[in-house]
């Protein structure tokens, strides 16, 4: 798929720049192949260092050279409970995090877990507990 930011026909409202184009684009770049990368249909995503190494500890991961070329954000690609996962280290601020999210999807992620901590101001949760959100309230675009 080639990267065609202007087509000729202005009413084209077609999409000319996806995330599928431009991960093409980027491994063709690198003379890299999908299958080079370490990315797995199972990943686990966190935004802090000491839980990525916990991450990689715990799985045997191993941090792609190849992804290494292609992003600076590490992905590492190790196994749990018998199944391919990859663990990824990602950029915080959610539309960094989620144009990462995007490339990892056109790559062929299927599944994320994402693991993160974070300080509270409510008594229900107090230091070192565990939480798992089902909803949240934003108060800007990408969240």
């Amino acid at each position: 798929m080639e990267l065609d930011w202007f087509a000729g026909d202005a009413a084209d409202d077609s999409e000319h720049f996806t995330a599928q184009a431009f991960f093409a684009y980027q491994l063709r770049e690198r003379g890299l192949s999908l299958g080079e990368l370490a990315i797995a249909p199972r990943t686990l995503i966190t935004f802090q260092r000491f839980l990525y190494a916990h991450a990689l500890h715990c799985t045997g991961a191993v941090e792609s050279v190849d992804w290494a070329r292609f992003n600076r954000h590490p992905l590492a690609g190790g196994r749990w409970c018998g199944e391919e996962v990859a663990i990824v280290l990602a950029p915080v601020c959610a539309p960094a995090a989620i144009m990462y999210l995007e490339l990892l999807a056109a790559g062929g992620v299927q599944s994320v877990i994402a693991v993160g901590a974070a300080g509270s101001l409510q008594a229900y949760a107090p230091l070192g507990a565990a939480v798992l959100p089902t909803s949240a309230i934003r108060e800007e675009g990408t969240s």
